[in-house]
């Protein structure tokens, strides 16, 4: 027994006037088929149980109220108040992620 997974027919055996296109057959019709044998289940499948671990775990620790975060994930007493201005750099310095052509085409601009 053979079942279309295009368009879902059923057939007992492959007609002597199809052709193989690849892993199609051509019907004399003009239709195409992609045609897999049927496999008899031994039984019903078995079902996975969706579980969420998060929800059957118990809690090992009670919340307690932690320090205030920074934006940058640091503590508030970790941040240092004096932040240095950032550091210039020469034109001839390659930027993060240019290739070779782009810093040839940058620097034959400048010259």
């Amino acid at each position: 027994m053979l079942k279309c997974k295009l368009c879902g027919i059923q057939i007992e055996v492959i007609p002597h006037d199809a052709i193989l296109v690849g892993k199609l057959h051509r019907f004399v019709d003009g239709s195409f088929h992609l045609l897999r044998k049927l496999v008899p289940r031994s039984g019903p499948r078995p079902r996975k149980h969706k579980t969420n671990p998060d929800q059957e775990a118990p809690l090992l620790m009670e919340p307690t109220n932690p320090t205030p975060l920074t934006p940058r994930g640091l503590h508030a007493s970790d941040v240092p108040e004096h932040v240095p201005a950032p550091v210039e750099t020469p034109e001839d310095a390659v930027p993060v992620g240019e290739s070779l052509m782009a810093r040839a085409f940058r620097l034959k601009k400048v010259a």
